[in-house]
């Protein structure tokens, strides 16, 4: 859940959507940039303004009153935030007309924004002093809310609204993992982990509509699960920079482990022999080499190998929740390909397939560089 005191983005002043405007200004006045650029900066200061003033708001009821240093620390904040909107509002009157806002008018906002968020540091320091009551973030503010409850403090309205923001939150998170093409076991460990987590959230959803107090059983379901996923995620990030390849067993991209075993099925993978894409290459290049019968005797079962590889590659792909269609085309051609080196075979036509291995290669490096793409895409989006 947001913290009250990270409400902003610490860099040259207090909030990086003004200091990108206060330079934009100084910009325009010297010519260095127009007027439509310098709206479209000013435009994205009162986006954020404007966030963080409903944000801050709407987080002040779900504190408690009694905590000591608290209330009046809000209380100067809420002050100091009514002083930004009002010189945010007089500027924006003067939107379009950049002549009118003077130099100085621009340094009393900053100030105000650097008093406001010296406010906004010292809750911050009150906030980490709090016991932790999960390591998930979002999880002890959910048990911080039911605690408050239990005391009366905070309305069973507000408790809702609460849970129904990380429910989502965690909805969002799980829908983003299921849209990975790579079949992680981690992966799937922390999904099964947030179906419990849901589990217990709307237990307590439940007790808290009824007005019931919260049994201490989903509580302790929520803090296990925070744990775990703790430690599945971090199992995750160790994994994030490994290889990433085609899993027969699981039928799908998996993360390998050092030994080339998948995590999910415990089958061995990427092996030459066994998958044989490198495999054929090989082969049939040292078959026209040196045209050994033993060579296009193993290209034979190769090709038949390498092809029905191909096709099935093309079905996980089908089956993938994100659509790859240049994946799929380019690992319907690889099949193609393979497939014409059996023509070649009966004959021991070393001439014919020598013609045909540039374009296997290219093939081969095409289905990789595409495959690579979309782990890289994956993981920029992780």
């Amino acid at each position: 859940m947001i913290s009250l005191g990270t409400l902003g983005f610490p860099a040259l002043t207090p909030l990086s959507s003004f200091n990108s405007w206060a330079m934009s200004m100084s910009a325009w006045r010297t010519g260095e940039m127009d007027g439509e650029a310098l709206a479209r900066e000013y435009s994205r200061f009162q986006l954020e303004m404007g966030q963080i003033s409903a944000v801050f708001r709407s987080e002040v009821r779900f504190q408690d009153p009694r905590e000591e240093g608290l209330a009046p620390l809000i209380e100067e904040a809420l002050q100091r935030l009514a002083v930004c909107e009002d010189q945010t509002d007089v500027l924006r009157e003067w939107e379009g007309d950049w002549e009118g806002i003077s130099e100085p008018r621009v340094q009393a906002l900053a100030a105000a924004l650097s008093s406001l968020f010296e406010i906004f540091g010292q809750i911050r320091e009150l906030e980490e002093k709090r016991p932790r009551l999960a390591v998930s973030p979002y999880i002890h503010e959910i048990l911080r809310c039911l605690q408050l409850y239990e005391d009366g403090v905070l309305a069973p309205e507000l408790v809702q609204e609460r849970l129904a923001g990380v429910s989502q939150h965690f909805s969002l998170l799980a829908e983003q993992m299921r849209q990975s093409p790579i079949r992680l076991a981690a992966v799937e460990q922390l999904l099964d982990l947030l179906e419990v987590q849901e589990g217990a959230l709307q237990q307590v959803a439940e007790q808290v509509a009824q007005g019931d107090s919260v049994a201490a059983e989903p509580q302790r379901v929520l803090r296990d699960c925070a744990q775990q996923a703790l430690t599945i995620h971090e199992e995750i990030q160790a994994l994030s920079g490994t290889p990433a390849v085609w899993c027969d067993g699981c039928l799908g991209l998996v993360r390998l482990t050092e030994n080339r075993i998948c995590p999910e099925c415990g089958q061995r993978v990427g092996e030459s022999d066994s998958a044989g894409s490198d495999g054929l290459l090989s082969v049939a290049e040292r078959a026209c080499a040196e045209n050994r019968r033993e060579d296009w005797e193993l290209l034979q079962g190769l090709s038949q190998q390498s092809e029905a590889q191909a096709q099935e590659m093309v079905k996980k792909v089908k089956q993938l929740p994100v659509k790859q269609p240049e994946l799929e085309a380019a690992l319907l051609q690889l099949a193609g390909t393979v497939a014409e080196i059996r023509d070649y075979l009966p004959a021991r036509d070393g001439v014919g397939l020598e013609r045909l291995l540039p374009r296997l290669r290219d093939a081969l490096e095409s289905a990789a560089e595409i495959q690579q793409e979309v782990l890289e895409e994956v993981k920029g989006g992780h």
